[in-house]
């Protein structure tokens, strides 16, 4: 035998060699050390074997032998032994592959056996030892080599004329063919480079056509390459030009319809295919549609994950026909959706098909045309006309709706902030998610902002009837970097560091602050306060319940007349500037409501019988048709385009006339609905039944998507009937509604009979995808859907107003009036500094309030004191941050006990209440005016577009750099709308994305210390939840990029659940604001401890 010391591989189709072809003595020796461990093994087992003593070309030929039969059926031992041989490094394999390629030069039957090792080295029963082999056969570019060796082996095949050499050959394509399949399905550029290489045809034409039909065994590895081809766009192109179609109906004559592997794989294939259009037809055309309804007409002999697989690759495919007009039709006239409705109608009850069945609630409503949302366009309403930024906007942007809190509450994935956990897994199965959240710092539809602005501040409205605002345009960007030197206007902010003339420091603040609330807020309350402008509409009810909790820490009453405070409130509410019309301010927050019960059971994890009720109801509905004639009750769209009632709407100012209009009830009417106030949100309301409803949110405004948060008023109620409500176009794949989560209700006549307070209420709750196709993308063939929260409620009483929230509602107003209220009551304490400024206009003109919160200073405490920054409501959504950042001034301002005394002489808090004030106005979920996610724009904000962020970085820059202090802590307060319970984020270098992090230590002492103390003060604290990795698509957040420009090692996220406990002692209870409270306070006790 002579061996080639040339390469072998060739590279006729352009692909260069990467391997030099092994040398003859390397070869020999390689057979020779496999021939010893095989005489070994014989030996072991006791089997009598002759071994050749001839030449080497004998003795390599017993070993392949002798190999092929070790690995096919010797023992477990011996096989091992063989197998961590042939791959333990490349040598192996690239021997065994350059024998085959090397033809008839090396005998038939020599190549038969070498084909039987190789399809016995990638045999699933090897285990890691397979997986080695298959990486070593990508490393060594097989492709080519495997192709060469297909094309001698198929012209062997057709020049052979005796029998028995045939059947051989046949054998050898065969034990091939499963040794390429193997690496070619792991392989995930399989396709790719076959289109590269020209070869699609090749492998279609030449091996699928003329070995599938001539040898049943071929059957597995091919369907499984030709798998791997469908899943690339392009290859799947060039197969349905090549008449693949045609060629998968002739496969189905031969496999049958009998539930089996070849069955599963062939449908794979179809679903894989029909994602192209073109495709799509062809299945058509090749009466696929059929064959394929006859293979599912047998599904009750499928079991299991059979089944399941079987389901899925149906209904992905019905959805990809259904793209077209033909297709839609095809499927209806062929009876295929009464078919999957008597599988619906039987479909086993394991969770893993809940998905199937909502796949079909798409299909269906897809094929009849009830798959776009009931609305004229489905970007917001209310646009806001943006200044011009000049420059792009760079690393900022809105997360996908997939994320997951902090950092991005609106991830799927299972990373530090998208807060998946063991509760909340997604409805989406994995071809539905985002395979790495690293690229979800941008919408797919965010756009660079276009210059449309005027030089004057205006409310206009456009031709379309959209609500829109106009600011200054003659604004420039300004980065971070290049504020150097307008740090000094930053001094302001920290006159608590100062020195007077005489040498002293100063005593009381709040009377040399330069913007104070008095001279803001205060002064346009107490400029009101007289009898010729009382405001009206304030209710008349008393509620002690607003004011008194059981803390005892904490004296709250910081106010002495409610009626006071609500007059107040309605002056700053008519005072606020807004992009939608107003037209009352809403109740609860008149009232200042509180959670109604200290404590709340949550409900028990949703039954998926209701989800599958509900699922099932809708597809019959829809294939059945609507009983019930849809009736539009609200639309906020139409409100808009009104000019006289807009117009009408300016000139009165805001009150509630609530008290005196409960109790009035017209029964020719159904719900009656309303969302035109502060953070309401509640786009359209049809009526789909007698009292069934289908609600749609607003998006962001300026934005399309991030439909999550609502809050809205329903009256002319009728009490003890049970209404319906499903909110159909929200984008997150999952919710904590399916695990214990209620929406918030607040009665009017429950508050005037002194049963005043938010309380969770709601029956039958589940949330799960609908058939609404989601048009958050502008991708085309977008798959992704909406879902729909559904819950039901009774009324206690007739003619009621109820207020309906995602939770406890907490305005910008509100933080305004109480933030008074705090400073007013805090001006007789000569033992702490309090100090208010304007930190900076938002967006839109309104007040963003900054807070500096310490004891009094001296010429020692001034060079020791520490600064702490607090920030809070970056999402508007998460309105549980501002209640816990309540907790924490309340526990500063108030706390009478000696913690707070040791904290305020260690610390200088700085704090942002609220940095999203429009977004919390306006009534959106996760961005302001600009839909951009204000928590992706940290890294390089605008002054102009996010004017809140960019001074909040500059305040940090300032101490870091002109009073050389780098804070002890950064922590901004978050929601968590996936895991429960309280937990940090931080970040550490060992756990970072960059390399370059990992080269340095992370102060475990330092980084620990506050999630520590937090686990051991605060009941409502769960440690094992706190993450504190660093991912790329973080690196603009607030938490990531505190810690990375400015070193602050203590940087932070506190996530509060939306919903509440499942651990600990509050295990089972949600979330209240006594809670969230509580959290507050128990933050800053753990700051003493740092």
């Amino acid at each position: 035998m002579e061996f080639s010391t040339s390469p072998v591989i060739s590279c006729e189709d352009g692909v260069s060699e990467i391997n030099s072809t092994t040398g003859m003595d390397d070869i020999i020796k390689w057979w020779d050390s496999l021939s010893v461990l095989l005489k070994s093994c014989f030996t072991t087992t006791r089997v009598d074997l002759e071994v050749p003593k001839q030449d080497s070309e004998s003795i390599i030929m017993w070993t392949v032998s002798s190999t092929a039969d070790i690995l096919a059926s010797g023992d477990g031992k011996c096989r091992d032994q063989v197998m961590r041989y042939v791959a333990d490094d490349l040598l192996g394999l690239q021997i065994l592959l350059q024998n085959m390629e090397e033809g008839n030069n090396i005998g038939t039957k020599k190549r038969e056996s070498i084909s039987k090792v190789l399809r016995e080295l990638v045999n699933p029963k090897h285990g890691k030892l397979r997986a080695t082999i298959i990486n070593q056969g990508i490393e060594l570019n097989y492709l080519p080599k495997s192709i060469k060796i297909l094309k001698d082996l198929l012209r062997h095949s057709s020049n052979c004329k005796i029998p028995e050499e045939m059947e051989i050959v046949e054998s050898t394509i065969v034990n091939f063919l499963w040794f390429l399949s193997a690496i070619a399905t792991n392989d995930s550029s399989f396709a790719r480079h076959v289109r590269d290489m020209l070869k699609v045809k090749f492998f279609h034409s030449e091996v699928y056509k003329k070995i599938f039909f001539a040898k049943s065994a071929s059957h597995y590895p091919l369907l499984k390459i030709l798998r791997q081809l469908s899943k690339n766009d392009d290859t799947a192109s060039i197969l349905g030009k090549e008449g693949v179609m045609t060629t998968i109906r002739k496969s189905f004559s031969l496999v049958g319809t009998t539930p089996g592997g070849k069955l599963l794989i062939i449908m794979d294939i179809l679903s894989q295919l029909t994602k192209k259009k073109t495709n799509s037809t062809r299945f058509q055309k090749a009466g696929l549609l059929v064959k394929v309804m006859q293979v599912f007409s047998n599904w009750e002999l499928w079991r299991g994950q059979g089944l399941l697989r079987l389901s899925k690759f149906l209904i992905s495919t019905y959805n990809h026909v259904a793209r077209t007009p033909s297709g839609r039709k095809a499927i209806i006239k062929c009876d295929a959706i009464l078919q999957i409705r008597k599988f619906c109608d039987a479909c086993p009850s394991e969770r893993s098909f809940d998905e199937v069945l909502m796949r079909i609630s798409g299909l269906v409503a897809t094929c009849y045309h009830k798959d776009i949302l009931p609305l004229d366009k489905v970007e917001s309403p209310i646009v806001f006309q943006v200044p011009d930024a000049v420059m792009k906007v760079q690393d900022c942007g809105s997360s996908s709706d997939d994320e997951g809190s902090d950092d991005g509450d609106e991830d799927d994935d299972k990373s530090d902030d998208n807060g998946s956990d063991d509760d909340v897994a997604s409805s989406d199965d994995s071809g539905d998610k985002d395979k790495n959240n690293d690229n979800q710092s941008s919408d797919d539809d965010m756009e660079p902002l276009k210059v449309r602005s005027k030089l004057k501040l205006s409310t206009r409205r456009s031709s379309t009837g959209d609500h829109q605002q106009s600011l200054p345009s003659n604004m420039q960007r300004q980065s971070i970097s290049s504020q150097d030197s307008k740090l000094d206007s930053y001094k302001k902010f920290f006159t608590e560091f100062e020195v007077t003339k005489n040498g002293l420091f100063h005593r009381k603040v709040t009377e040399t602050k330069s913007t104070p609330m008095a001279m803001s807020l205060a002064s346009l309350v107490d400029e009101n306060l007289n009898e010729t402008s009382k405001p009206k509409g304030i209710p008349r009810s008393e509620h002690k319940y607003s004011w008194i909790t059981d803390n005892k820490d904490c004296e709250y009453v910081y106010w002495t007349s409610i009626t006071e405070l609500r007059r107040q409130y309605s002056i700053v509410a008519n005072s606020i500037n807004h992009v939608a019309p107003f037209v009352k301010i809403p109740y609860p927050d008149f009232a200042f409501a509180y959670s109604q019960k200290s404590v709340e059971n949550m409900l028990p994890t949703t039954d998926r019988a209701l989800l599958r009720s509900k699922i099932i109801s809708y597809i019959s509905r829809t294939v059945g048709g609507e009983s019930f004639k849809p009736k539009v009750i609200y639309s906020l769209d139409s409100l808009l385009t009104n000019t006289e009632e807009n117009s009408s709407a300016k000139q009165k100012p805001l009150r509630n006339r609530d008290e005196k209009e409960i109790g009035n009830y017209n029964k020719r009417l159904g719900l009656e609905f309303e969302s035109r106030f502060e953070s309401g949100n509640l786009r359209k309301a049809i009526q789909v039944g007698e009292r069934d409803y289908d609600l749609l949110i607003t998006s962001d405004v300026n934005s399309r998507h991030h439909n999550q948060w609502f809050y809205f008023q329903v009256s002319n109620t009728v009490n003890d009937k049970m209404y319906t409500f499903n909110i159909i176009n929200c984008t997150k794949t999952n919710s904590l509604f399916n695990y214990g989560m209620q929406p918030l209700y607040y009665s009017v006549t429950d508050a005037t009979k002194g049963k005043a307070g938010w309380q969770r209420s709601g029956h039958s709750i589940c949330y799960y995808k609908n058939g609404y196709k989601c048009a958050t993308s502008k991708k085309r063939n977008c798959s992704k859907v909406y879902h729909t929260l559904s819950f039901s409620l009774s009324f206690a009483h007739k003619g009621d107003i109820v207020y309906i929230a995602y939770h406890l509602p907490y305005p910008y107003t509100r933080l305004m009036v109480e933030l008074n209220a705090m400073l007013k009551a805090s001006e007789s304490r000569d033992d702490i500094i309090v100090k208010y400024d304007t930190l900076c206009q938002s967006l839109n003109k309104n007040e963003v309030p900054l807070l500096t919160i310490t004891s009094q200073l001296d010429e020692r405490s001034v060079n020791t004191r520490e600064i702490i920054f607090l920030t809070s409501r970056v999402h508007p959504g998460e309105s549980n941050a501002n209640w816990v950042m309540k907790g924490i001034l309340e526990f500063l301002l108030f706390g009478k006990t000696s913690h707070v005394q040791a904290l305020l002489k260690k610390y200088v808090f700085k704090i942002v209440p609220m940095l999203n004030v429009e977004g919390v106005i306006n009534g959106c979920h996760r961005c302001g005016l600009t839909s951009e996610d204000l928590n992706r724009c940290w890294k390089m904000p605008s002054e102009i577009l996010h004017p809140t962020i960019f001074h909040t970085k500059m305040l940090i820059e300032y101490c870091c750099k002109i009073l050389n202090l780098t804070p002890a802590l950064y922590c901004d307060l978050h929601g968590h709308s996936r895991r429960k319970n309280c937990f940090f984020y931080g970040c550490s270098f060992s756990k970072s994305w960059q390399n370059k992090d990992k080269l340095e230590l992370d102060d475990s002492k330092c980084l620990l210390s506050l999630p520590e103390s937090m686990d051991r003060i605060s009941s409502a604290f769960c440690l094992s939840y706190c993450n504190y990795d660093v991912r790329k698509s973080r690196e603009t957040t607030a938490r990531v990029a505190v810690w990375r420009d400015y070193r602050i090692p203590r940087s932070y996220t506190l996530e509060c659940s939306y919903c509440g406990f499942d651990r600990g002692q509050f295990k089972g209870i949600a979330f209240g604001t006594n809670h969230l409270l509580e959290i507050g306070k128990d933050l800053c006790k753990s700051c003493l401890e740092l």
